[in-house]
This record gives structure tokens, C-alpha cells and sequence, in this order.
């Protein structure tokens, strides 16, 4: 058995390494998308670039990893049955069940991975994203504000300053904003003027706003067909890289599993609003759960690896690819619809972020047996059959068509 384990942790950890590299790459586009975007509109330089990529990177492999474990186990599984080891073992007296050791092995090792990811480097790397993107934001509104010139400083907005003081007072401000809709109209718009203002930069907050004084605000809402006219004293404008507004709800994620623990065990209250108390609880209770669900996944997964990843006779190579597409796949819609349950109240967060392990664990065990026995997999079997069958009628017209 030592050599049929060594053979299969050097043949699950070869695939795991590419498949990470691979599928990490691929989840990590959207957000070099948006950064790209950030690094033409917005000046940012590579160097903060490759920062910022570096900080989204822990979030990505709470979810990655998971898959990519669950993907490697299927294959190196897949590739046994493939080349019929699975059955020279089953025919030496080798229960499928010896074959769990190595395997539940590596997937403690990806659920440990994981579990470092998001216990420890996934807060720590948003602390410091929001850090970066508040010095950056500091550096450029300090520095790149200019007199008598049309500045864009937050999107869809456009600024004109006609005089900057050394101490940093900013007289005669025109400041306009706008909401765009998906069909390319301006939903509605904003216009302020201000005899004077400042930028005030909030390090502990991790906040830029543009203070404005003594001005009138234009407002018009094109969906309600309103105009609003106001005098004010003073208005305060955030101004921030994403349009995303930073909250507590989204400030929670900074939190370690131990900080949030202590938060919600302490009778001391997170919020003035009672509305955004309970909500910044909920979501709280829903994220300390996920942060071990996910890594745990690993392990429950792992029991679905072994009996789906071995092949029927007439089955591809490609047969282990597409199974754990959809096996990632529907570990991933199972962990959203326990998060629905839970944000809507349906269950307690300690039940509903679990659910979805627990029937991979409880399925995957089932279909073991099954396989160990020799037995049909109720319904996956019969839906293996039937995509058999549709492919040899396709086979099939194929020939015929062919051969007239």
C-alpha cells in the first residue's frame, strides 16, 4: 500500500499545481480587467497594480482551492480507472476504501491551505487594499489638482477649481456629477457650486472626502422627473477608486475569526442604526462559518472524488474534466443557496453554511459503497447511460448521412 500511496499523492499533487496555477489565472481576469481599467483612468502605477493583485489574490483561493482539490483527486482517480488500475487493485484484494488514506491525506492538506488563506493572509490583504487604495487616493488629490482646469477625479464626475492657496484651501469650486444608466443616459446629475473647500484624508477611518463650503446644489432626477435646488454650509463627497461605499458590512471582512467571535459574544453594539446592527451581525455569523466551510470542503469533497472519478470502460480521458466541472460546480451553488438561507433567516447560519458539506459527505459515502460493491449509482448511472445512448444515435446519423 505504500507504493500505491506514494503514487497517488505524486500524481494528485503534480495536478493540483497546475490546475491552481491555471484555474487561479482565470478567476483572477475579471479583476485584472477592472485594474487595468484603474491603471488608464485613474494613473495608478504598475507597481500598485501588481499590490492590488497580490491583495485580491487570498480571496480567490478561498474558493479555488476547494476545486482544485476536488479536480486533481477526480483525475489522478480517472486516470487509474482509465488505464484499468483500479481494477488490478480490486482483483488483488484491494478494497477502494484502502485507497482514502492518501487521498483524505492531500485534501487535509488543501483544506489546510485554505484555511490559512482565509483565516489569516484574506484580512490581512483587505486591510491592506484599503490602505493602498486611500494613500493612493490621498497622493493623487493632493498633487494632481490643478487651477482653472476640468479635472475627473471619481467616475462620472467632473471638477473645476479656480484657485488652490499653499495651505490647501480651494477657492471657487464647480463640482458636477452624474448617474448613468446601462442605455447610455444620464439617470441624474448633480450640480454643485462652492465659494471655497479642502480634501480631508481620515487615516484612521481609511477615508478621502472633499469638504465643500458655503455653496448651492442643483440636483435632477430624470427617472422621477424632479429638480431639487439647496443652499448649504458645508457637504462632505467621498471620493474613493471603486464606487463601492465602504460600510461596516464590508469593513467585517477585515475581521479575524477570533475579533469576530468577541464582537458578537460582547454586548457592546456595532451600530447606532438597529437595522444595520442586525445585519452586520447576520453577515458576521455567515462569514465566520464560510471561512471553515470552504476550507473543510476539501475533505467532503474528497468523498465524492473516488467513486465518480472512476470511469466506465467505454468512457474518454475528457469524461473526468466535464465531472469535476459540474461537481465544482455544484459544491459552489450549494455554498450560495446555505448563504440565502441564512441571510434570509430560513436557518441559522451554524446550519445552513454547513448543509452543503454535510450532503457531499453523506452522498459521498453512499456512492463508495456502491462502487465498492459493484453496484449501480442511483441516477448517475442511469444519466450516464442515457448521454451514452444519445451519442451513439448521434454516432449513429452521422454514419448514415455519411455514407448517402
Amino acid at each position: 500500500m505504500r507504493v500505491i500511496r506514494d503514487y497517488l499523492l505524486r500524481e494528485i499533487l503534480a495536478l493540483f499545481s497546475l490546475s491552481l496555477a491555471i484555474i487561479t489565472m482565470l478567476f483572477m481576469s475579471q479583476r485584472i480587467i477592472q485594474l487595468t481599467e484603474w491603471a488608464i483612468n485613474k494613473g495608478i502605477g504598475p507597481a500598485d497594480i501588481v499590490k492590488f493583485m497580490g491583495y485580491r489574490l487570498p480571496e480567490v483561493l478561498l474558493i479555488v482551492v476547494p476545486m482544485v482539490t476536488l479536480f486533481s483527486i477526480l483525475l489522478a482517480v480517472g486516470r487509474l480507472s482509465g488505464d484499468n488500475e483500479i481494477v488490478a487493485l480490486k482483483a488483488s484484494g484491494v478494497s477502494l476504501f484502502k485507497l482514502y488514506p492518501p487521498i483524505v491525506l492531500f485534501a487535509a492538506f488543501g483544506g489546510s491551505l485554505a484555511l490559512f488563506t482565509t483565516q489569516v493572509l484574506a484580512p490581512r490583504a483587505i486591510r491592506a487594499s484599503r490602505i493602498l487604495e486611500y494613500r493612493i487616493v490621498q497622493t493623487k488629490t493632493d498633487a494632481a489638482i490643478s487651477e482653472r482646469v476640468f479635472m475627473d477625479l471619481m467616475k462620472g464626475s467632473t471638477f473645476y477649481i479656480r484657485e488652490k492657496r499653499p495651505d490647501g484651501e480651494l477657492l471657487g469650486i464647480l463640482a458636477a456629477m452624474e448617474t448613468w444608466r446601462g442605455d447610455s443616459t444620464w439617470q441624474d446629475r448633480r450640480i454643485v457650486f462652492a465659494r471655497s473647500g479642502r480634501f480631508a484624508h481620515d487615516p484612521y477611518s481609511l477615508t478621502n472626502e472633499l469638504w465643500l463650503m458655503d455653496g448651492i446644489m442643483i440636483s435632477e432626477d430624470r427617472a422621477n422627473g424632479r429638480d431639487d435646488f439647496a443652499r448649504f454650509e458645508t457637504a462632505r463627497f467621498r471620493i474613493d477608486l471603486s464606487r463601492e461605499k465602504v460600510s461596516l458590512l464590508k469593513e467585517i471582512k477585515e475581521f479575524g475569526f477570533f475579533d469576530m467571535y468577541n464582537m458578537l459574544t460582547s454586548d457592546k453594539p456595532l451600530h447606532r442604526n438597529v437595522t444595520v446592527e442586525e445585519r452586520a451581525r447576520r453577515e458576521m455569523g455567515i462569514l465566520m462559518q464560510e471561512r471553515l466551510a470552504w476550507p473543510l470542503g476539501c475533505l467532503a469533497l474528497c468523498f465524492w472524488a473516488i467513486p465518480l472519478g472512476i470511469q466506465p470502460p467505454r468512457a474518454g480521458r475528457a469524461r473526468s474534466i466535464v465531472v469535476s466541472v459540474l461537481l465544482a460546480a455544484a459544491f459552489y451553488y450549494l455554498m450560495i443557496l446555505g448563504r440565502f438561507m441564512a441571510l434570509k433567516d430560513y436557518a441559522s447560519p451554524q446550519v445552513a453554511i454547513w448543509i452543503p458539506n454535510l450532503v457531499i459527505f453523506l452522498t459521498g459515502l453512499y456512492m463508495l459503497r456502491q462502487k465498492n460493491l459493484e453496484r449501480p449509482i442511483f441516477l448517475v448511472s442511469r444519466i450516464e447511460d442515457d448521454l451514452y445512448y444519445l451519442a451513439d444515435k448521434i454516432k449513429e446519423r452521422r454514419k448514415r448521412k455519411a455514407s448517402e
